[in-house]
């Protein structure tokens, strides 16, 4: 199964549909709710700032299935896993995804 980062380019020119799904899936991710102009129920929540690190990871788990099931159709959420750093309080999605 395909999984996204955060940490990975942007491409304004995806060679295949999985590419461009993929983007899309990690576009929606790195986006908070309430910043996309003219659209801004897109996105996740950002309102997990300073929350216990399990209550976060599950509250985000949660809005980034409904987010991509929303916004990309053709991208199932399989998984939500996380890279955490307790000691800054971040959490880095990588999401796995089916096509």
């Amino acid at each position: 199964m395909p999984t996204v980062t955060l940490n990975q380019a942007l491409n304004f020119s995806p060679a295949t549909e999985t590419e461009e799904i993929l983007q899309n899936v990690r576009v929606i991710v790195a986006t908070v709710r309430g910043t996309a102009m003219l659209r801004r129920e897109f996105g996740v929540t950002g309102e997990l700032v300073d929350r216990p690190l399990p209550e976060a990871r599950q509250a985000l788990t949660a809005d980034i299935i409904a987010a991509v099931r929303r916004w990309e159709p053709r991208a199932e959420v399989i998984g939500v896993t996380y890279t955490a750093d307790a000691l800054d309080g971040r959490l880095a999605p990588v999401v796995e995804v089916r096509i």
